[in-house]
């Protein structure tokens, strides 16, 4: 990598923009053909409640480099929903530091338990978070539905 530095913070308002193409630029952050990342209003909305949300951004040259998401599900359990640094950076210890910076928030606020997700092929997001300490619970498959919406 080269020598410059990457900051990991909280991502504000107005890095959305910024964070939402970047989350749409790698079809590996999307979860089905209909969704590829995070909507604007999603992480609008997670922004403004930092007491069930944290989100962390990696940034260098002003650019973002990384992103994180995790959701509280209750005062014990964070669920880490979303980890993503840029692939010509990775392995340079930016998922390391957003995921520690992270950890160290969840453990400052009495959570006690969080959890992952992760597609079963990718070898690379297991090896990093079985790195970290976490283990194979149980394996689930991944089932959706679209909610049709009237409007009022």
């Amino acid at each position: 990598m080269r020598s410059q530095i990457v900051e990991i913070r909280h991502m504000l308002e107005e890095d959305i923009e910024k964070v939402h193409a970047f989350g749409l630029s790698d079809f590996s952050f999307s979860v089905s053909n209909d969704v590829h990342f995070y909507e604007k209003e999603e992480l609008l909305e997670w922004i403004h409640t930092p007491k069930q949300n944290i989100l962390l951004i990696g940034t260098m040259d002003g650019g973002v480099v990384g992103f994180l998401y995790t959701h509280i599900i209750s005062k014990l359990w964070g669920i880490l929903d979303g980890l993503y640094v840029k692939p010509d950076l990775r392995g340079h210890g930016i998922g390391t530091k957003m995921y520690n910076t992270a950890y160290q928030e969840l453990q400052s606020r009495g959570v006690e338990y969080i959890s992952v997700q992760l597609d079963v092929n990718d070898s690379d997001s297991r090896g990093f978070i079985l790195n970290k300490g976490f283990r194979t619970l149980k394996t689930y498959s991944w089932y959706g539905k679209d909610i049709e919406v009237h409007p009022k």
